[in-house]
């Protein structure tokens, strides 16, 4: 099966990417296409950025996506996820599409460990933070909050 017609298998037209990729912030600097590689048994979208060199085709998710939304295409979903890679400067990864909530037991681990020692904060200031900690824990768990929305770089 030839590219074009792997692409609309999977919801793709032409129309369709040339009005997405026109739309973009700053299209000059993301010009590129939509392809379809195999791996192993699988295939997956990618996004091949116009410049030439090392590191031009994006790797954005396979064809059957758990995560599209019901009665979105898989190209849909896969434009969904170039926005995103282009919003963080192609830094989000699959580490970043993991739960907040999880990481924020570590924060839990490092207050226990400052309790534990002779300097540092008040008992009772470590007491109010971890409240404060765990309801915050609950909402991110609650929204279903990804990694992703923390900030990737920091002034």
């Amino acid at each position: 099966m030839n590219q074009v017609d792997l692409k609309t298998k999977y919801g793709w037209n032409k129309d369709f990417e040339a009005f997405f990729l026109s739309n973009l912030q700053n299209p000059q600097s993301h010009k590129g296409t939509f392809k379809i590689k195999k791996h192993s048994n699988g295939w997956f979208w990618y996004f091949r950025l116009a410049r030439s060199g090392k590191d031009r085709d994006i790797y954005l998710c396979s064809v059957e996506p758990k995560g599209k939304n019901p009665g979105q295409t898989s190209f849909q979903h896969c434009c969904q996820i170039l926005l995103k890679k282009i919003d963080s400067n192609f830094s989000i990864g699959s580490t970043h599409q993991k739960f907040l909530h999880s990481y924020i037991d570590k924060y839990f681990d490092f207050l226990n460990e400052e309790r534990k020692s002779l300097g540092g904060r008040k008992p009772k200031t470590l007491r109010d933070m971890q409240v404060s900690l765990r309801d915050f824990q609950t909402f991110c768990r609650h929204k279903k909050i990804l990694l992703e929305v923390v900030p990737v770089h920091f002034p």
